[in-house]
């Protein structure tokens, strides 16, 4: 579950998943079409974790997450148990 502090208890974790997901295949297929270096799906997937988290932050949105999941992509933000 990924809810914003100080927000409505909200699950975001969906719609952001389906952001993440959505900026990796395009980002990989853009690596793919250059052909300038072998494209990595992984590579794709954690730039756009970063991408999101940087985002959310400039919008002073802090990211709080619950359960096993997620934690490691959202490794910079509050955990909570």
């Amino acid at each position: 579950m990924i809810i914003f502090k100080n927000e409505l208890p909200i699950d975001h974790e969906q719609s952001i998943k389906h952001i993440v997901y959505n900026w990796s295949k395009d980002m990989f297929e853009h690596d793919k079409e250059m052909g300038i270096v072998p494209p990595n799906m992984d590579y794709c997937i954690e730039c756009s974790w970063n991408s999101v988290m940087e985002h959310l932050q400039c919008e002073d949105l802090h990211v709080e997450i619950c359960g096993d999941a997620t934690k490691m992509a959202f490794a910079n933000c509050d955990y909570v148990k």
